[in-house]
């Protein structure tokens, strides 16, 4: 076989397991994502939720913020929330406001703390009192962090905290449902394409 057509059958390979390694890791998304029973009958009036993040150690990785709310119950001004990380496999880099928060004027204010391997993340979200506007329903923000180069594959939790108008959630008050909030590390990258040039 020429050195040609062995670079041909090695793309091509490699375009195989890609498609395959990528159908594999929508369908384990797909499995995540499938709504529980619970989730199906969930009548929160608010709800906070993240996207899915995936990294690699020694790479950035954002985090999509979410927040939901029912169009028959009153519009909110703020939106707190905590996050909790290990400082050792995750840094915090900057946050970042979503087209629907620049979109109403959301401010966005991000203050670290926490000591030693706890790091905590105080996230406020807060709609100007000058402001006509609603309080965005979708998502609101990106927070990027960079896996640590020593980090291990795995799920690491944030175990996120919330506030709604300063009310804790759950609160007897509303109802209100908080999502966890996971950065995967993963170590085995995806081949997902193949590019060569011939003569």
């Amino acid at each position: 076989m020429s050195t040609r057509n062995r670079k041909v059958v090695a793309c091509l390979l490699a375009l195989v397991f890609g498609a395959w390694g990528a159908w594999l890791g929508t369908q384990a998304h797909a499995q995540e994502s499938r709504p529980t029973e619970t989730e199906k009958q969930d009548e929160s009036d608010y709800a906070v939720t993240f996207g899915r993040a995936v990294g690699m150690p020694g790479q950035a990785v954002a985090l999509s913020v979410f927040f939901t709310r029912r169009s028959d119950v009153p519009n909110i001004r703020k939106l707190r929330l905590r996050l909790s990380f290990p400082t050792a496999a995750l840094s915090y880099d900057k946050l970042e406001a979503a087209y629907l928060a620049r979109r109403a004027g959301l401010e966005l204010r991000a203050v670290q703390g926490g000591s030693g391997n706890n790091g905590t993340l105080d996230l406020t979200f807060t709609l100007p009192e000058s402001s006509s506007r609603e309080f965005p329903n979708g998502q609101i923000a990106y927070v990027h962090f960079t896996v640590s180069s020593e980090a291990k594959g795995g799920a690491i939790s944030l175990h996120p905290e919330a506030w709604i108008e300063e009310k804790p959630i759950p609160s007897p008050e509303f109802r209100a449902r908080l999502e966890d909030a996971k950065i995967i590390v993963t170590t085995s990258p995806i081949l997902v394409g193949c590019f060569f040039f011939t003569h």
